[in-house]
């Protein structure tokens, strides 16, 4: 399954919040910490574990799956930390104590295993008083007692995007009052039945300009083409996500393109997105300063409707991702081959040589997602290996050989290569090529 990265924290120090890797950095057991950036911890934080820590000033990612027993201000001694993942059990929440003495970081994320995360006061004032914290991204919240904090939270020197992802209960319009001053991004995910029509209508003149409402399904009231009608008047929203909102219809992706905007994602990642229909893509077009296109489930696009979104001449990123769809391999060429500027494709379906053939700058791509890469050539490895400095390359069903592989090995793309091979790469496959991560 191909992935889709979360556009939340494209403009920040992180590509999205740390995830479970398997590798030597996933630490569980008691094992040694090894000396590396990013160190994901299952072990509860405790004293020995902060002094082992601090042998690494170089660790700029750390999360701490097993949650921590130690206040957090303990790991003020790694002056390189910038990004922060904390899942604690159903026990004690961690002491955010001293949580603002370290330096360096910018963001901070918070889940509770099971749900029911509530801050208190004491860790929301720690969490705000943090000099340089941009991104805060709370999981499972307990929305009634969240809504005293986020005055407190608005407040915070530098946070510009929060997070509020699987919220639990009831949240008036006006609580939202808050985050209408210096926010630039609010991530509202799967927070099914109390994000309404009248939460967006609440937020009116608010300074948000990346808008996250993915996953609300079978939400009561739902979110409707009203609500998204109503975020006309946002005035400096520039990126909004509206996948797998199963209440928001083609008259709602319709009244987005009246919009200003740089950004969208619509449709739907888990089926087809019937309200996806042709006239609602096709009125995309008016958004000519678009530089983010997300098509999900769009199964009812044919070659016409994408070929009349050719003036959509600033687009940088490009995602298509749907089980089936109606659109040849030559349509998705030519869109590829007139957007001069491109620099991220994440696309479904079989990808042909000459759909890499026709991008046109490969040595500015970014990143490259393709969820069946089984009939690309060598020249086409040939082609993806000229990226300069990509930060993602990730391809499935690969049928790369062993000179396509070295091609990429010898390249920046080799560093941050996924590929997942058909049939499955071997053991003898994976050491020859240690660099590149093969399954």
């Amino acid at each position: 399954m191909i992935t889709q990265p979360d556009m939340l924290f494209r403009e920040h120090v992180v590509r999205g919040l740390p995830t479970s890797l398997a590798s030597s950095d996933d630490i569980r057991d008691g094992a040694p910490i090894p000396a590396s950036t990013y160190v994901q911890l299952h072990d509860p934080l405790d004293e020995a574990r902060v002094a082992e820590l601090a042998k690494y000033p170089q660790i700029t990612r750390l999360s701490l799956a097993g949650g921590a027993s130690v206040p957090l201000g303990g790991l003020a001694v790694l002056p390189s930390l910038r990004s922060l993942h904390v899942l604690h059990d159903f026990g004690s929440p961690p002491s955010y104590a001293g949580l603002e003495l370290i330096p360096e970081l910018e963001v901070l994320s918070i889940a509770r295993a099971g749900g029911g995360l509530a801050l208190t006061r004491e860790a929301v004032e720690v969490v705000a008083r943090s000099p340089k914290l941009a991104v805060l991204w709370l999981s499972a919240s307990e929305l009634p007692g969240l809504a005293d904090q986020l005055p407190a939270l608005a407040a915070a020197p530098a946070l510009i995007s929060l997070g509020l992802v699987q919220a639990r209960g009831q949240l008036a319009p006006a609580a939202l009052a808050p985050l209408t001053g210096r926010l630039r991004t609010l991530d509202l995910t799967n927070n099914g039945g109390w994000i309404t029509d009248a939460h967006l209508e609440a937020l009116a003149g608010c300074s948000i300009e990346r808008l996250v409402l993915r996953k609300h399904v079978h939400a009561k009231p739902p979110l409707t083409d009203a609500g998204v009608a109503a975020l006309a008047g946002w005035p400096a929203l520039r990126h909004v996500d509206v996948r797998d909102c199963d209440g928001v219809k083609a008259k709602g992706f319709e009244a987005l393109a009246s919009m200003p905007l740089q950004g969208v994602d619509l449709g739907s990642t888990g089926g087809s997105a019937r309200a996806l229909n042709a006239k609602a893509v096709k009125g995309l077009a008016k958004l000519t300063a678009l530089r983010h296109l997300g098509l999900y489930g769009a199964t009812a696009v044919p070659d016409a409707t994408l070929a009349a979104l050719g003036d959509l001449g600033e687009l940088e990123s490009w995602s298509f991702i749907a089980d089936r769809t109606k659109l040849s391999p030559e349509a998705v060429t030519a869109f590829v081959q007139g957007r001069s500027g491109l620099r991220r494709l994440v696309l479904s379906g079989a990808t042909s040589p000459q759909t890499i053939e026709a991008i046109q700058a490969p040595k500015n791509l970014l990143e490259l997602r393709l969820a069946d890469a089984s009939a690309l050539d060598s020249s086409s490895y040939a082609r993806i290996a000229e990226a300069a400095a990509p930060e993602a390359i990730e391809l499935w069903q690969c049928r790369a050989s062993e000179g396509d592989l070295d091609v990429l090995a010898a390249s920046p793309a080799g560093a941050v290569a996924s590929l997942f091979c058909a049939p499955p790469a071997s053991s003898e496959l994976r050491a020859k090529y240690p660099t590149l991560r093969l399954r």
